[in-house]
Order: C-alpha cells, then sequence, then structure tokens
C-alpha cells in the first residue's frame, strides 16, 4: 500500500500560521516553568492552568477565525495533552509511595506508568478520529519502510548503545543478575510500550495536525522542542542536557516519521533507545 496518497497534500505554509504555532508552543511547554524556576525559584500553580486557559480560547478561536482554523486541531491535542499530562503527574507523586524499591512496587509502578500513558495516547488519537482523521494521516501505519529500514536498524543499534554508555552502567554483582532475569522480558515490553506511547504521544498526533499547515520543517521542530521540554523536568536525563539530547532524538524520530509515512522505524529506534535505562530501572528495583 503507498502510504504516501493517503497522507494530506501539504499547503504552503502561512507565515502566520507558523507564528502562531511556535508562540503556542512556547507559551504552553515547560518552558515557562523551566524560566520560572530559574529566576524565582519555584514555579506558581496558576501557571499551569493560564496555559489551560490560553489553549482553551485558543480552541474556541479556531472556530472562529479563519487563520487559526486550520491550526484548530493542534490547540485541541495540546489541551488534551496538557490535561493528562497534569492528571499523569498527580498519579507519579502518588505513587511514589507505593512500595518504593520492591519487586512488586516496581512492576506496579511501570504497568500504571505505561497503562495511564497509553490512555492517554488513546484519548488523542480518539480526538483526531473524531475531527475525521483517518488513522494513516496520523502515522499509525508501518510506512514505507524502503529508504529507512537498513539505515534505521543501524541507528537504532548505535543510538542503544550510544545510551548504554552515556549512562556509565556498571554491571550489577551475579547475584542481582539473576534475581533480576525474570524482569527482563519485562523490561524489553515496558520500553516497546514506553516508545509507542510517546512515539503516538508526542509526535505522530501533533505533527499530523502540524505539517500540512506550517510544513514539515517547522513541524518537526516545533514537536522536537515540546518533546525536549518535556525531558527537562524528570527526564533521563534532564535539565538543559535533557531538553537538548530530547530535541534531538525528536527531530530525528519526527524526520524519519514524515519521511516513511509511518511509525514502525522511529518506533524501533525509541525503543531500543529504551532500553539500556529500563533495563537499568529493573535491576535498580532489585538491588536496593
Amino acid at each position: 500500500m503507498n502510504t504516501e496518497k493517503l497522507q494530506p497534500i501539504a499547503k504552503p505554509a502561512s507565515f502566520s500560521g507558523v507564528v502562531i504555532a511556535w508562540t503556542v508552543v512556547l507559551v504552553v511547554s515547560d518552558l515557562p516553568d523551566a524560566l520560572w524556576q530559574s529566576l524565582a525559584g519555584a514555579t506558581p500553580a496558576w501557571l499551569f492552568w493560564a496555559k489551560i486557559g490560553i489553549l482553551f480560547v485558543m480552541m474556541l478561536l479556531g472556530w472562529i477565525q479563519k487563520q487559526l482554523f486550520s491550526l484548530r486541531s493542534f490547540f485541541i491535542l495540546l489541551l488534551i495533552f496538557a490535561l493528562g499530562a497534569k492528571a499523569l503527574k498527580w498519579l507519579g507523586l502518588t505513587l511514589s509511595y507505593v512500595q518504593q524499591g520492591e519487586r512488586a512496587g516496581w512492576l506496579l509502578r511501570m504497568a500504571v506508568f505505561e497503562g495511564t500513558r497509553l490512555l492517554l495516547a488513546a484519548v488523542m488519537v480518539a480526538a483526531l478520529i473524531v475531527m475525521g482523521k483517518r488513522r494513516q494521516n496520523f502515522f499509525l501505519v508501518k510506512g514505507d519502510l524502503r529508504k529507512w529500514k537498513r539505515p534505521g536498524i543501524i541507528l537504532a543499534l548505535f543510538i542503544m548503545f550510544l545510551t548504554f554508555f552515556y549512562l556509565r552502567y556498571n554491571l550489577p554483582s551475579s547475584a542481582v543478575l539473576v534475581k533480576a532475569l525474570p524482569l527482563m522480558l519485562l523490561a524489553l515490553f515496558f520500553a516497546a510500550l514506553l516508545a509507542f506511547d510517546e512515539e503516538v504521544r508526542c509526535r505522530a498526533t501533533l505533527l499530523s495536525s502540524l505539517h500540512t499547515v506550517v510544513g514539515k520543517g517547522h513541524a518537526i521542530m516545533i514537536t522536537s522542542f515540546f518533546f525536549g521540554m518535556g525531558h527537562y523536568f524528570g527526564g533521563v536525563p534532564s535539565g538543559v542536557e535533557g531538553f537538548l539530547i530530547a530535541a534531538a532524538l525528536g527531530c530525528l524520530w519526527a524526520t524519519i516519521m514524515l519521511e516513511t509515512g509511518g511509525v514502525y522505524i522511529s518506533w524501533l529506534i525509541h525503543f531500543l533507545n529504551n532500553v539500556p535505562t529500563v533495563i537499568s530501572w529493573a535491576i535498580a528495583s532489585i538491588s536496593r
């Protein structure tokens, strides 16, 4: 099946559309939180609700303003993402007190962690379907692998080993490894789910609402910036370093997704990138 025929034909990007999309993303991303924390030491509670208010107003304006109509689905997705992320943050804080450091605790936290994020991704996909989008339009297909199949596999393995050495991971004792073996397949499963969730939630859905409006270049940069800022707080790594690494990887994955017309290759690279990190989490839960 030729997935290119199923993708909408991109129109020339309008200057106003590009400016509006960038402005909204800069305002509703974690950038204001990072700046506020750096300058004042703490982020005010009202900042989140100010972002929600801005997105809600932009969404409403999308029904009445011709210039904003093409970005309406993007505003809706960002609103769903922001509200869902708030709920997930609350859940994460709650789970941090549940059976810390034990095997059952790790499995429980990972299951809820992944399950809730997949639920949020499903809500974003459902919103696109309600808006008349087909799954080919938001890249939930294998895509055309001819150009990226071999380079994608090589990149996936290279990035996985690079992540392994970046983490400076030291092998635990043989006793800990034996205890952790039952968790290895589960760790791979969770790494695959985490990659799929982020590719859908942070890339495929957002790209589908942007690339025909602002052009492929700006769509890649906007989603990559948003993805990078999502790793500023609590990412592995976090801070400016986490932002730069996640944004660079986001550019790669978004480019591959647009060029293949599907999620498969970007998911594969993302999955193998996650493997060292999730395995280290599993082993840490045993060795504590």
